[in-house]
Parts: structure tokens; sequence; C-alpha cells
């Protein structure tokens, strides 16, 4: 936040973790993290792999970063066997990092890979191609409407005067799809 003190406006974060001065709204990503994981093993998954964004390790630098942390634990209670591959999100455009998911469903097909039957897939995020692609993206949803709405809010509310909290927190939900 140090690039933003001084400036005469408020300042809300969606899925971003910044220092004191600013209000941040993020989904549950460690409940989300925790219910991708069981699903997959409720489903009869004994080889679990997590792909994400540069490692959380033990430094969590963003909401999203839960995500690896709830994987890994939830794995660890389970004893489930599971490997964590972290990407540099910078190597994809974001258009095609938010598309990985079809990405894979693709690569798949073209590998005579059956999914679910071989390979269960569950994304995070829930954007808009997941409910398009074949089988349907199974994913957990943030609540991308009522967050930016709460954003809105909260500067309107800044903007009279009036305290917002310093962190919200939504819940999320699981829409399973044919990819489970």
């Amino acid at each position: 936040t140090e690039k933003f003190k001084g400036l005469d406006f408020p300042l809300i974060t969606l899925e971003r973790s910044m220092d004191e001065g600013t209000s941040g709204i993020e989904c549950d990503n460690y409940q989300g993290g925790v219910m991708a994981t069981e699903l997959l093993i409720q489903k009869g998954c004994r080889k679990l792999m997590y792909i994400g964004e540069v490692s959380a390790g033990v430094d969590v630098r963003m909401p999203g970063d839960l995500r690896e942390v709830a994987f890994r634990d939830t794995c660890k209670r389970t004893k489930t066997d599971n490997v964590v591959i972290v990407t540099d999100k910078g190597l994809f455009d974001s258009l095609e990092y938010y598309e990985f998911g079809a990405h894979v469903l693709q690569v798949c097909s073209n590998l005579g890979i059956e999914v679910p039957k071989q390979l269960k897939i569950v994304g995070f995020d829930d954007v808009n191609i997941a409910q398009f692609t074949s089988p349907g993206l199974t994913t957990i949803h943030q609540p991308v409407e009522q967050m930016a709405e709460m954003a809105v809010s909260a500067i309107a509310q800044i903007d009279a005067g009036k305290t917002v909290p310093t962190k919200t927190v939504f819940p999320v939900t699981l829409v399973e799809r044919g990819t489970t």
C-alpha cells in the first residue's frame, strides 16, 4: 500500500492481501480448497495433483494461496497421496490462465484420456467457460457479483465518512458438473 499512501481516495482490494489502510474483500479460498479436495477423495481418487500459481509454501501472500494450503492440509489429514505443481502466472496471458481447465480437457481428449472415468478435474472461480466445456468443468464458485457489489458499497461508505470492515470473506459453493 506504500504506492497508495497520501492519495485522497478509498482503496478496496478484491482477492488481494495488502497492508493497513485498505478494506479487503475475498472469497473463502481455504474452504474452497477443502471442498475441491474432499470431493475428489469422495469420488475415489487416490492420487491428487494441485496445479496453481506460485507456491504459497509457508508464506501465504495472497488469499488464493490458501487454496494450496487447504489442498495440502486435506491430503495430509486424509493421508492421500498428492503432488503440488506451481507455475508462474506470467507464463500465460490472463485469458489463457483462466481457461486452463478447458485446455486440460482438450489435451485429455487428444490423448484419449476419458474425463471423468480416468481423470477427474475440479477448477476454481467458476469462470464462464466452465459451463461450456465438454464435459462441463466441476468448479468452486466465487460470488464475484456480490463481492463487486460489496466493494462499490464500501467505497460509497468510506466516501460518506463511515467505517468499513478491514476484511470481508464470502462463502464459496461447489458446482458439480461432468468432470467429476
